[in-house]
Parts: structure tokens; C-alpha cells; sequence
């Protein structure tokens, strides 16, 4: 009912325990001014949400609930209070709708049918009179009785009130009525928007030809009429050549048999006294297998096609909570027109943003080598234009990806010839140091602006050159070796896996050998926004930038300025006087130079590990010299302007014959944890991971639930391949450490893929076949299967140089590996001492690995391994299975 583009705000209130019905939900219309007050359970039999739609003139107060039969009188008199405050604080109209289950009310004239005993009744025809409201449902909603009511202070604003035949097969009828209110914002819904995907790009590509580039960016005297008279052409083809079109709601109209069904309900519903209610249950029954069937087969339709990004953007839709931003709280107010709530977004993000105190340090040269240019020509820009996804991004001077890849062959020459002179002046455009901010919701209450993180969008064709200067620096930073070993975050070939694997392994081979190992998790306040741009150009020249590219990059990061967006209205300008820009390809690369020499100055025998600002430090068997690296960390940030955070920065001992002391930092100690979140994965300081397995089954049991709710399509391999995309990356993400050895744990993950194909393959009456036939129906793996393939592929991928690890930084390679029969990577068996060691990713990959066979290592790239090893395990010629090791 819903999937017609998520137009719909949710508000819920469920029912508390197991029982099947009860509880609120109201859907709003996005395109309703709209909050929500409250929502609140009373108690099993009791539940209320309450929202406020907000009109030109005035607002109006929705109250739903639901009171059942069952409802303790605790429970009611606890809603009433909570009603009257709610009334007393708001002096809008009111809507006190819902099944509120009050057979003995005569509601023509407020009085208690028939029973002097009903105390809860009459309460509730008190409470109604006291505050003025009237019941306007004048005939039966169930049975002979008015059960489900609309009250209101304002009756005079309903119009056209009827009671009709039930939902589906619910034994309600449905009460429909209008409000008398202008309450619709207009937003975006009804602005019209350029279809990139349907310009004429050929001819955008002629027109392009035909401009002297040469001449106007000649007699441009600066870089902001150069730019702009770059995207006055851009600007006047797309108007010429890319179409306008208005947004349309998505309205499935149905085929002819359903609506001759449904009105063949209402007609045996109107003549119930004539047909009885068997023919009516019956025919109801009829239409919901039909709409049910006919959902089924529009989701096939769009699950075979051949885009997947259609496949995707649906499932988005129907899987996605509402990502509106309500009414914002700033201090005793509530904040409701975009235009406030951006600009209150905007003081709160200013506000993170810190003038540098320091304009230069003592710093050696990390290089004698030196970058002072970037070589841009037309075959390279054409190749990063082409390379860009086609979407319509949002771009502050309103050229996006789509228009830069479907044009690449016209803007290349241009973009090279404009880049060029940038570069050449050492300048950049005023509109490419603009950010557009939207605020994402991260947890906690959606009306609270600290909840809020920003996402900054910047200029596409600015991102188009920042994509070439980062190439090439990054070129040179590998060519000599410039960057940080100990860095695992924005580089290729690393990633959190790998930052994981070459620590915590190592760690628990350690403890297992009977050493401890002290570590330090620190945590750097808000690091990207507080980095100061003077000494960031200082180091960018220790490193060997320097010249034009120098002076580019100087221009480029200072005087930029952000702007916050929600929905089509923009907060005031604000500068950002310190931090890495988001939102562009160089930020990133910025931040890596900046944090770069941390490890060295750690004493020697401390070890580090660094994905982008996350970071560890840690020693072996000298927790004293950690307390040491912690103040020489403490003083390296001071130098460089980062805080440290006394409150999230933690300490974690590894190891029975830890020593039991404290670590300071500034004066403060640190907390000593036992147990962490390291990367998304958690575990504790004796290598445990059952919290962290029993999280993310649980999540990925609530999205298989989530996914077969809303999805009726019968098919078992669509509905597989939403699993896959949805569910499976939550149980294999990082695999190769948690990976558990018990059997409980096995089989618990296991079950979610295992209920999963049950249910699907029940759709079609499939109820016989075993988990392992289902699966080769479907041709997956049993996810104890991809665990063992995820294991041994990042070992492969050690040895083809696709993770930047050495294979010997892990494992010690065998001697005389080349003279025996094998393939070449087996590696010295390691003894663990202890069970929890012997089930680690160390030990247990090793026997696996060393009996592949050696038919297996021919591939040059880890993808023909994946697949060799795949075919295997389906065939059944490679146990999955650790046990027997």
C-alpha cells in the first residue's frame, strides 16, 4: 500500500509482548506540515501516538489510540491524565480518533447505556465533556456497536464523515472523513526538475565543438569569470537540450478484475442483512489473495528486469524509515519552517569549527624529492568525466555527474584547458569552496540538531579535477614511499579488514605464547573538521608540494564557506576556518598527510595501527612504555592543534598477567575497558566475539523479517537476491576474525539463512525440500561455507598483492617451500597453547591453506581463485568444516 514512493511519515506505537493485533499506526503525507508530539504505551490493552499537523492559520492535534476490551482501569485513567496535560498545553483543534472499544456509550447525548457499574465508561464520558469534545460517528463500526470514534473540539471542520466496508478482511468497517484545512506545503513535490537521462547529448557534444575555449578563457581575468563563463554555456545547453518534466506521484492504477472484486465488497457489505456475512467474508477473502498476487507479480517484474539499479531503488523505498527531519527542539521552542531548521542546523555545525592559534612549527622535510605540477591533457580528464556514475548529483552550480559523463566528449578539452589555468594561477572559483550540508540522522531523537552529522556536497567538475591531482600525488607519495605503513584508511588495497587482521590475531598470538599485550584506543575530537589549514600547508610542503601545485591547494582549501539545505530552503553562508573540505576528493587525501608521522613519534617498541582517524597503539609486555607512547601522543597533538577525548579514548589489557595499573592522558585516567567496538566489530579483552555474533544475527533476522513482510513476491531466487543485498553483508562483514568454532554459534547464524530459503521456498508451496537442496536450487553456500571462502580468498589475495600486506607479516613462511611437493605460499604450522588461540583466524586457516592444491594458484587475481574454490565447495570436493584441524 505504501511502496508507491515512501510518501508516507510512520508513526508507531506496538503493542508490548507476543500478542497479534493492538497498537497505533498513523501515516501523514510528507507533504503535510507535520510533528510528532508523544507516543506512549499505557500497557498491553493501551496504546496512544499523538501528532500536530501545522496549517496556514493554525495547527491541529491528532490523537490515535487504541484502548481494548481488555484495558486495566490503571491503564485508562494513566491515558486520560496523559491526554489532559496534552490538552491543556495545546489550544489547537483537536482529532481524538481510534477503536477505543465503548459499547455502552449512547454518544447522541453523552450518557452510559443500561450499566451503572461501568466506571471506566463513565470516566471516559466525563473526560469527553470536560474537554469539549464531540463524537461524530453516528452508526455501528462493528457488530451493532460504535466502537471506533472520531472526537473533536472543532466539528464544525469535519466534513463528509462515512462509514464503509471493511479493509481486507478486517471485522471493522473503515470511517473516512475530510478536515476543512489549507495544510499541504508545497516543497518539492510539485518543482520541476532537468531529466539528465533524457538530454540530447549528441548535440550538447556538437554545440561543446563548435565554442572557442581558447579565447574565452584568455580573456577571463580571473578564476571566477573563467568558471563562469564555463557554466553560463553549460547552463544555456542544458536548457536547450535536457528536458524539464515535473514529478509525479507514483499511482499503480489496478487492473479491471480487482476493482470489479473490491466493489463487489462494498456491495456485499452495503446488503449484508440480505447476504450474510459468509459471502461477504468470502468475496473479501477473494480480494486480498487477488491484490496480493497481482503485488507479487509488478515486484517480479521489477526484480528481472534487467536494471538493478531499478531493482535497488525499489527495495530502497519499501525498505526505508521516512528520512524527513521534524520539528527541531532549540531550547523550550520548536522549530518548524525549513528555513529555521536549516539555519539551526547551520550555528550548530559552525560551531564545531576552530580558528588556528599556530601559523607555523619546527618541521624536517619528509622528502628532498619534490611535485610542483600536475600534468592534466584532454586524454586524462576525458577518462575521469567517463568514469564518473550517472546520476543527477547535486552540484552548487548546478552541473551534475550525468551532464560532465554524457557530455565528456565535448567538456574534455575545455575542463583540461580551464584546469590548466587554475593550476597555472595558483587559483580556484568562489563556488567550488561552497558546501551544501544535509543533515543525516544518526541515533538517538530525530529532534535534537546534536543527533545530526553533515554530509557536504561540492561542485562535480571541481571533483573531476581534484580527482587528477589526487592520482598523481598519490603516485608520487607510493613512488617514494611517503605515507605511513601503519595507515589503513583511504588507500588501495586496505580497508578495515585488513587494519583488523594485523592486530587483533597478532595480539591474541601473543597472549597465547604468554606475554600481554597493553592497548591504547584513541579517539581525536571531531579530527577532520578541526585540522588548521596553516599548518596543513606547511606539511603538504614537507612532503614536497610545492609551486603552482602549492599555491593551487593553498587556494583551494582556505576561505571556504557551507550552506545547510533542508528540503528546497538554504541556511545562511557560514565559513569553516579549520578542518580537511568534505565532500571532496581531497579532503581525504589532506587528512593522511596531516596525521601522517604519528607513529613515529612513539618510542621505539610501541606499534600503531591507524584507519583514517582511528587509532591504536599498543606494546607487548610493557604496559609502562604505553603509558609513555600515551604522553608522547598527547604532546604530538598538541603541536598540531588536535584534542584528544579524555571520555572516548580507552584502554584495554590483554593477557592473564596484565599488570593492574592506571594510564593517564592530561591528567585524566583513562577507563580501562574489557570490552570494544573496533571498527564495527566488537569484542572483549579475552577475545571473545559472542556479543558481537549475537548483534548482528539478531539484526539480520529483523531485516530477513522486514524483507519477506514487505515483499509478496513468490519467487525463491529474487527473493534470495534481496538476502544477499540486505541481510548477508551484516554476517560477513570482517568474517575472517569472528569467525566462531563452536557449534552453537554455527548453527545460530546459520539459522538465519536457513529460516530464510524456508520461508521462501514456502511462498511456493515447497515445504519438503532440506536446507541443502534449497540451496542448490539457488546455487549459494551454507554460510559456514563463505566464511571458509572468505578466509582462504584474503590469504590468496596476500600473496597476489591485492591487500597491502605481506603474507610474512602475518605468518612465518616455511623453509625450503620450493623443494617439496605443495603448492608455493604454505606456511610453518603454528602450536597454540590454549582452545581460544587455536580457534583464531592464525590457526585456523593454516592447515586449509597449506593442503589446497597447488592447481589453485595460477590465478594472477583472487577473483578466478574465488570462483575456483566456490565450484568445490559446491561440489562438495572441499570441507567447509574446522572441526577435524
Amino acid at each position: 500500500m505504501l511502496s508507491g514512493g515512501n510518501s508516507y511519515a510512520v508513526y508507531r506505537c506496538d503493542r508490548d509482548g507476543k500478542r497479534h493485533g493492538g497498537g497505533v499506526a498513523v501515516l501523514l503525507n510528507k507533504r503535510l506540515k507535520h510533528s510528532l508530539i508523544a507516543s506512549k504505551n499505557f500497557s498491553e490493552f493501551c496504546q496512544c501516538v499523538v501528532t500536530q499537523i501545522h496549517v496556514e492559520n493554525s495547527d491541529s492535534l491528532i490523537v490515535t489510540a487504541y484502548r481494548s476490551p481488555s484495558c486495566s482501569v490503571k491503564a485508562q485513567n494513566d491515558l486520560l491524565q496523559f491526554l489532559g496535560d496534552i490538552f491543556s498545553e495545546y489550544s489547537s483543534p483537536i482529532f481524538l480518533i481510534g477503536d477505543l472499544n465503548f459499547p455502552l456509550i449512547n454518544w447522541s447525548n453523552m450518557t452510559v447505556n443500561g450499566c451503572t457499574g461501568a466506571t471506566a465508561t463513565a470516566k471516559f464520558v466525563q473526560f469527553c465533556k470536560s474537554n469539549n469534545l464531540d463524537q461524530l460517528v453516528d452508526k455501528p463500526t462493528h457488530g451493532l456497536n460504535i466502537l471506533d470514534i472520531v472526537l473533536t473540539n472543532n466539528s464544525s471542520a469535519v466534513k463528509d464523515l462515512s462509514v464503509i466496508a471493511p479493509f481486507s478482511t478486517s471485522d471493522h468497517n473503515v470511517v473516512c472523513f475530510s478536515v476543512d484545512v489549507k495544510a499541504f506545503n508545497p516543497k518539492e513535490h510539485y518543482i520541476p526538475f532537468r531529466d539528465f537521462s533524457k538530454g540530447d547529448y549528441s548535440r550538447i557534444i556538437d554545440e561543446l565543438l563548435l565554442v572557442d575555449w581558447i579565447e574565452l578563457i584568455h580573456y577571463s581575468n580571473s578564476a571566477d569569470e573563467c568558471y563562469s563563463r564555463y557554466i553560463s554555456i553549460c547552463h544555456a545547453l542544458i536548457r536547450k537540450y535536457i528536458p524539464l518534466v515535473f514529478p509525479k506521484q507514483r499511482i499503480y492504477a489496478l487492473p479491471r478484475k480487482l476493482l470489479s472484486l473490491r466493489s463487489k465488497v462494498a456491495f456485499f457489505h452495503r446488503n449484508i442483512h440480505i447476504y450474510g456475512s459468509s459471502k461477504y467474508a468470502s468475496t473479501a477473502a477473494k480480494l486480498k489473495r487477488a491484490l496480493a498476487l497481482w503485488t507479487s507479480a509488478r515486484e517480479e517484474r521489477i526484480a528481472r528486469s534487467s536494471s538493478s539499479k531499478k531493482l535497488f531503488s525499489y527495495c530502497n523505498r519499501k525498505l526505508k524509515l521516512t528520512d524527513e527531519i521534524p520539528d527541531l527542539k532549540d531550547g523550550d521552542s520548536l522549530i518548524h519552517g525549513d528555513q529555521q531548521k536549516a539555519n539551526l542546523f547551520a550555528s550548530y555545525f559552525e560551531d564545531v569549527y576552530r580558528l588556528p592559534t599556530k601559523f607555523n612549527v619546527e618541521l624536517v622535510p619528509v622528502t628532498d624529492k619534490v611535485i610542483d605540477w600536475v600534468d592534466i591533457n584532454c586524454e586524462s580528464v576525458y577518462r575521469v568525466l567517463r568514469a564518473l556514475p550517472n546520476r543527477n548529483s547535486t552540484s552548487p552550480d548546478g552541473i551534475p555527474y550525468a551532464f560532465l559523463k554524457n557530455a565528456a566528449l565535448g567538456l574534455a578539452s575545455p575542463l583540461s584547458l580551464i584546469f590548466n589555468r587554475f593550476l597555472l594561477h595558483g587559483e580556484t572559483p568562489r563556488i567550488w569552496k561552497l558546501g551544501l550540508v544535509k543533515p543525516i540522522h544518526k541515533k538517538g531523537p530525530k529532534g535534537l540538531v546534536s543527533n545530526y552529522r553533515p554530509i557536504c556536497l561540492t561542485c562535480s567538475t571541481s571533483k573531476v579535477m581534484e580527482r587528477l591531482i589526487c592520482d598523481q600525488i598519490g603516485k608520487f607519495l607510493s613512488e617514494n614511499r611517503l605515507l605511513s605503513n601503519t595507515q589503513h584508511g583511504f588507500q588501495s588495497k586496505r580497508s578495515t579488514s585488513s587494519a583488523l587482521l594485523s592486530t587483533v590475531p597478532l595480539w591474541h598470538r601473543e597472549v597465547d605464547r604468554g606475554n600481554y599485550v597493553s592497548v591504547c584506543y584513541v579517539d581525536f575530537k571531531k579530527a577532520f573538521d578541526l585540522i588548521s589549514i596553516p599548518l596543513l600547508l606547511q606539511k603538504l610542503q614537507s612532503f614536497g608540494i610545492k609551486g603552482c601545485l602549492h599555491r593551487f591547494l593553498t587556494s583551494f582549501l582556505t576561505e571556504r564557506n557551507q550552506s545547510v539545505v533542508v528540503n528546497s530552503a538554504y541556511s545562511r553562508t557560514y565559513p569553516t576556518v579549520s578542518g580537511v573540505p568534505q565532500g571532496t576528493c581531497l579532503g581525504p587525501l589532506m587528512f593522511l598527510l596531516y596525521i601522517n608521522d604519528l607513529a613515529s613519534v612513539l618510542p621505539e617498541g610501541v606499534h600503531c595501527s591507524i584507519f583514517a582517524d582511528d587509532s591504536k597503539i599498543y606494546t607487548i609486555s610493557n604496559a609502562s612504555l604505553l603509558q609513555q607512547a600515551i604522553y608522547a601522543l598527547a604532546s604530538w597533538a598538541d603541536k598540531w592543534e588536535l584534542s584528544i577525548s579524555t571520555e572516548k579514548t580507552f584502554v584495554m589489557g590483554f593477557g592473564k598477567n596484565h599488570p593492574d595499573m592506571d594510564f593517564t592522558l592530561n591528567g585524566s585516567v583513562l577507563v580501562r575497558a574489557h570490552e570494544i567496538r573496533d571498527l564495527g566489530v566488537t569484542y572483549t579483552d579475552d577475545f571473545n566475539f559472542d556479543r558481537y555474533i549475537a548483534d548482528i544475527t539478531a539484526k539480520a533476522k529483523c531485516r530477513s523479517n522486514y524483507i519477506l513482510k514487505a515483499f509478496k513476491i513468490r519467487n525463491p531466487l529474487l527473493l534470495f537476491k534481496l538476502f544477499t543485498a540486505y541481510v548477508r553483508p551484516l554476517l560477513e562483514y570482517c568474517s575472517s576474525l569472528w569467525s566462531p568454532s563452536r557449534r552453537r554459534e554455527i548453527d545460530e547464524i546459520e539459522k538465519v539463512q536457513k529460516s530464510f530459503t524456508y520461508r521462501s521456498f514456502a511462498r511456493k508451496g515447497m515445504f519438503e525440500l532440506s536446507y541443502f537442496s534449497r540451496l542448490k536450487k539457488l546455487g549459494a553456500l551454507t554460510l559456514e561455507d563463505r566464511r571458509l571462502l572468505s578466509d582462504l580468498t584474503f590469504m590468496y589475495k596476500l600473496t597476489t598483492d591485492e591487500v597491502k600486506l605481506d603474507l610474512e607479516d602475518l605468518f612465518e613462511i616455511t623453509p625450503f617451500v620450493n623443494l617439496t611437493r605443495g603448492h608455493p605460499f604454505r606456511i610453518r604450522p603454528i602450536r597454540p597453547r590454549t582452545t581460544s588461540f587455536k580457534n583464531s583466524f592464525l590457526c585456523r586457516v593454516q592447515t586449509k591453506w597449506n593442503t589446497l592444491d597447488p592447481g589453485l594458484f595460477v590465478y594472477s587475481k583472487s577473483s578466478g581463485f574465488y570462483q575456483r574454490l566456490t565450484t568445490l565447495l559446491q561440489s562438495g570436493n572441499l570441507d567447509a568444516s574446522y572441526s577435524r584441524f
